[in-house]
C-alpha cells in the first residue's frame, strides 16, 4: 500500500505576491516600487502540484454530490498518478483494492462515483449484464468487482470507454489519460446515465468531453448471447438517409483517366513521331542525305521523357473542360463519400480489431510521438466506444541507440509506453552482437523486423494457447480473456529470452486491418470504424489510402511554401484517381489489410524472416502497391475525411534537397556545349532548349495555375481568385528551389551508375532555433562541391 498511496506535501499552493524592491532615484534617495512577479507550474514542487490538484478535483466532486456521505462503505474519491504506480489519493483512506485497480489500468486520474443516478441504473441491469448501450450505440461496460478489473487489466478491458460500472461495490469508476479532462468526462457520463432513467437530457451543458454521446436509448449488452436486445440500428453516417450504394466490385470503373491517357499518347505521336519526323524528310529532300533517319530510333525514348509533359497537359485541359462528377462519387478506386455503416451491419459486419502501427526514430517524445499519440487515442477512443477493438503498435527504430547515449530518455520512452498501454518492438543498434540493418531506406526493415517478432510472439501464443485448451475429460475447455491475456505475456516472455537483443513490451498482436502512421501524423477521430466498414463492404480492396492535409509546426517561410506543394500534390491525387487511376500508396495515414501484406510477402529463404516491405528499394510503399496489384488487389483513395487526416512536411531545405530523380544537369552542360559550339552543325531534330523552356513555361507556370484554380472553383474548394492568387505567391520560390535541384539530383544518379550505396534518413520532425550566423556555416558545409563544380561553369 506505501508503494502506491503518496502523502505528498501538506502546505498550501503558493500565492503570487508583490515584491516590494528599493531603488534610489536619481537624487540618490531611495524609493519603492512594486513589481508583480510571474509564476508558472516550475515554480511548484511537484508532489505539491499533484496533490493540490487531487484535493481540488475531490472538492469539485463533493460539490456535484459524487461521494454520497451516507453510503460510507463504499471505496469513493479522486487517484491521480504521481508516479509509475504511484498514485496521491483522497481521501487519505481510500480503499486499497480500487488504488491497485487503478493502478493496474495505468491512467493518469481516476473518480469513484456513487449517486442516486448510479444506484438506479444498478437496480435495472441484472447480473448477467455485461455492458449498457448509452446514445448511438456506445457501450458502458459493466464489471463483477474491482478485482475482475484489475485482474483483466487494460489488455482485455475497454479503456477508451473511459468508465465502467463496478457491480459488486455499486460505483461508477471514471477514468482519463490526461489529467485536465477528467472532471468533463465524469460530468459527461453521469449526464448520460441520467438520459437513460429520464429519457432526455435534464439541462444541457456547454463542456467539450472526449466522446460524443448524443443518442438516448438504453439497452443491454449480453455477454452469453453476444447480441444486443435492441433493435434499432442508428447509422452514424451523414448519408444515413440516402439510397446505398453499390461497394465491393460492383463500383463503376471510371474511364476519364483512360481518355485522358489516350489523348497525351495521340498528342505525343503526333508531336514526336509527325512533327519532328517532318524536318527529318525535310532535310533529306533538301541534301539527300538518309542517314538522318537513323535519328528515328530515338523518338520511342523521347516519347516516354515527353510523356509527364503530355499527360499534364491533357490534365490541365480536363481539368477545365472535363467532368468533375467522380470526385462526388464512389468508383472502384475512389472514395468521396464514407461506407454506409448501415449497410455494413445489416450484411453482418462487427468492428474487427484494428492494429495502428507507427513508426518512431528518435524524435522528441514531448514535441512529436505525444501528441501523435493524443490523435491515435481519441481515434482509439471512438472506435472501442462502437464495439471494436484497437491497439497501438509502435516500431520504435531510435530506442537501441538511445539505449546507449541517453539512458534517461530511453526509460522515459518505455515507461510512457507503459503508462499509455502502447505495444512497442525496439531492434538493436546496427553492428550489435552481429545484427546490421539492412535496406536503403531504414523504414521498410525496422517494420519487417518488428512484424516479424509480432508473428513469432503469435506463433508461441497459439501453441500456449492449444496446449491450454485440449480436451480433458471429454470438454473442451474454453479460455477466456483473462487466460489469454495471462498466456500472451508468458509467449512474450519466451520470445525476448530467445534474444536478448530484442527489447519489447505490451501489445504487439496485429489485427485483421492496420492503420499505418507516422510519428507526426494527426487522424480524424472516427477513422476507425470507417476503415474497417470500408474493408469489410469491399474485400478485394487492399489499401485505403486517405487524402491529407498538412499539419504546421514552424510555420516559417520554407514551410507554408511546402505545405501549398504537399497539398496541391494531393489535390492532384484525388484528381486523377477520381477519374479512374490506380490509387497510389504513400505509405501512411492509410489502412492495410494484414492478409493482403502476408499474401503478397517475399520469400527470403529463411522461415523466421519475412519480408513484407522491399529493403531493395527507395520507396518501399510504390513496391507494395505495384505487388497488390499484380496479385489482384485493389488499392483505393478515399478523400470523406477531408483535410482530417495530417501529415507534417519538411520543415528545412536539407530534408528535400536529395530526394529526387533527373538530369537537368547533365543536359544543361551538353545544351550549352552543342548549341554555342556547333549550333550549324546540329540537325534540326535537336530541340533547343529554350524551346523546351518556353514549352515548360507556359504548362507548367501559366496553364497548370489557372486550371488548378479553376477546378478548386468548380468543386466548391475555393475562389477561383483567391486560389490563384496562391498558386501565383508560391511560384518565385519553386523557381528558384526546383531549378536549384539538378547537381544534388545526379549525385543520386551517379551513385546508382556506380552501384553506390546510398541511404536515407527520416525527416527532421521538431522545430529547430536558428539564425543567419548559424545557417551560414551549415550551407559551406553542405553544399561546398556543389559550389566548387558550380561556380567554375558558371
Amino acid at each position: 500500500m506505501a508503494s502506491l498511496l503518496e502523502a505528498g506535501a501538506s502546505t498550501p499552493p503558493a500565492r503570487p505576491q508583490h515584491l516590494h524592491l528599493s531603488q534610489p532615484n536619481s537624487s540618490g534617495a531611495s524609493v519603492s516600487s512594486h513589481q508583480s512577479r510571474r509564476l508558472d507550474k516550475a515554480n511548484f514542487d511537484e508532489a505539491l502540484r499533484v496533490r493540490t490538484m487531487t484535493k481540488f478535483l475531490y472538492g469539485k466532486g463533493v460539490a456535484n454530490g459524487w461521494f454520497d456521505i451516507n453510503l460510507p462503505n463504499k471505496p469513493l474519491g479522486v487517484l491521480l498518478r504521481q508516479s509509475n504506480g504511484t498514485y496521491s489519493v483522497e481521501p487519505r483512506d481510500l480503499p486499497e483494492p480500487l488504488v491497485r485497480t487503478v493502478a493496474k489500468l495505468g491512467v493518469e486520474a481516476a473518480i469513484a462515483i456513487a449517486t442516486d443516478c448510479t444506484e438506479a441504473i444498478f437496480d435495472v441491469i441484472g447480473d448477467e449484464d455485461h455492458g449498457i448501450t448509452l446514445g448511438d450505440g456506445l457501450d458502458l461496460q459493466v464489471v463483477d468487482c474491482m478485482a475482475n478489473l484489475m485482474r483483466i487489466g487494460l489488455a482485455q478491458a475497454r479503456r477508451f470507454p473511459y468508465a465502467a460500472l463496478i457491480r459488486s461495490e455499486r460505483i461508477l469508476l471514471v477514468w482519463h489519460d490526461e489529467v485536465d479532462k477528467v472532471l468533463q468526462q465524469a460530468v459527461a457520463t453521469e449526464e448520460e446515465l441520467m438520459k437513460l432513467i429520464w429519457g432526455t437530457a435534464p439541462f444541457t451543458t456547454d463542456h467539450k468531453t472526449s466522446r460524443d454521446l448524443t443518442a438516448s436509448s438504453l439497452s443491454v449488452w449480453d455477454k452469453s448471447k453476444r447480441e444486443r436486445f435492441t433493435t434499432e440500428v442508428r447509422e452514424i453516417s451523414d448519408l444515413e438517409d440516402q439510397e446505398l450504394e453499390k461497394e465491393s466490385l460492383d463500383r463503376p470503373v471510371k474511364l476519364y483517366g483512360a481518355v485522358i491517357m489516350a489523348c497525351s499518347i495521340f498528342f505525343l505521336v503526333f508531336l514526336i513521331f509527325g512533327y519532328t519526323t517532318s524536318h527529318l524528310v525535310l532535310e533529306m529532300l533538301t541534301d539527300g542525305d538518309p542517314m538522318r533517319f537513323i535519328w528515328i530510333a530515338f523518338e520511342p525514348l523521347t516519347l516516354i521523357v515527353a510523356m509527364f509533359f503530355s499527360l499534364s497537359l491533357m490534365t490541365y485541359a480536363f481539368q477545365l473542360f472535363g467532368p468533375i462528377t467522380g470526385l462526388f462519387t464512389n468508383t472502384r478506386f475512389f472514395s468521396s463519400n464514407r461506407p454506409n455503416l448501415k449497410q455494413a451491419y445489416d450484411q453482418g459486419f462487427t468492428p474487427p480489431r484494428v492494429t495502428i502501427q507507427m513508426a518512431v526514430y528518435k524524435e522528441s517524445l514531448e514535441l512529436v510521438v505525444i501528441p501523435t499519440v493524443r490523435s491515435l487515442v481519441a481515434a482509439v477512443s471512438d472506435y472501442e466506444l462502437k464495439g471494436g477493438k484497437a491497439n497501438i503498435f509502435i516500431t520504435d527504430d531510435g530506442l537501441g541507440y538511445l539505449l546507449h547515449s541517453d539512458p534517461a530518455a530511453a526509460q522515459a520512452r518505455i515507461e510512457w509506453y507503459e503508462a499509455n498501454n502502447i505495444g512497442w518492438v525496439a531492434r538493436p543498434m546496427n553492428g550489435e552482437n552481429g545484427y546490421f540493418r539492412t535496406g536503403r531506406f531504414k523504414k521498410a526493415s525496422n517494420s519487417n523486423f518488428c512484424m516479424n517478432f509480432a508473428n513469432k510472439v503469435e506463433r508461441t501464443l497459439t501453441r500456449l494457447v492449444h496446449a491450454h485448451s485440449q480436451v480433458r475429460d471429454g470438454s473442451p475447455v474454453f479460455i477466456d480473456p483473462a487466460e489469454e491475456d495471462v498466456l500472451y505475456q508468458q509467449a512474450l516472455t519466451e520470445e525476448l529470452a530467445k534474444d536478448s537483443r530484442v527489447k519489447a513490451a505490451g501489445n504487439i498482436r496485429i489485427g485483421e486491418v492496420i492503420l499505418m502512421c507516422d510519428s507526426d501524423t494527426r487522424v480524424p477521430r472516427d477513422c476507425l470504424i470507417n476503415g474497417a466498414a470500408e474493408m469489410f463492404l469491399s474485400p478485394e480492396v487492399a489499401i485505403v489510402q486517405h487524402h491529407t492535409s498538412v499539419t504546421q509546426v514552424s510555420g516559417d517561410f520554407f514551410e507554408n511554401g511546402a505545405t501549398y506543394f504537399a497539398k496541391m500534390c494531393y489535390a492532384q491525387i484525388r484528381f486523377q484517381v477520381s477519374n479512374g487511376e490506380c490509387a497510389p500508396f504513400v505509405g501512411h495515414n492509410a489502412f492495410v489489410r494484414w492478409k493482403a501484406l502476408q499474401d503478397v510477402a517475399i520469400d527470403t529463404g529463411d522461415p523466421n524472416y519475412v519480408m513484407y516491405w522491399s529493403e531493395y528499394h527507395i520507396s518501399e510503399d510504390f513496391n507494395m502497391s505495384i505487388r497488390l496489384q499484380i496479385a489482384n488487389w485493389v488499392t483505393r483513395y478515399a478523400s470523406y475525411h477531408q483535410d482530417e487526416f495530417k501529415e507534417q512536411v519538411s520543415l528545412t531545405i536539407y530534408d528535400e534537397i536529395n530526394y529526387a530523380i533527373g538530369s537537368g544537369f547533365f543536359y544543361t552542360i551538353a545544351n550549352y556545349v552543342l548549341v554555342g559550339l556547333y549550333w550549324n552543325e546540329l540537325d534540326k531534330f535537336y530541340t533547343s532548349s529554350w524551346s523546351i523552356f518556353l514549352s515548360v513555361v507556359l504548362v507548367f507556370w501559366i496553364l497548370s495555375n489557372i486550371a488548378l484554380a479553376i477546378m478548386r472553383s468548380r468543386i466548391g474548394e475555393r475562389s477561383f481568385f483567391g486560389s490563384l492568387w496562391e498558386n501565383l505567391r508560391w511560384q518565385p520560390m519553386y523557381c528558384f528551389y526546383f531549378y536549384g535541384l539538378s547537381f544534388h539530383v545526379n549525385k543520386a544518379l551517379i551513385a546508382h551508375i556506380v552501384g553506390y550505396e546510398m541511404t536515407w534518413e527520416m525527416t527532421m520532425k521538431e522545430v529547430e532555433n536558428s539564425n543567419f550566423f548559424k545557417e551560414i556555416p551549415k550551407i559551406v558545409r553542405k553544399f561546398k562541391y556543389m559550389y566548387l563544380v558550380m561556380i567554375p561553369l558558371a
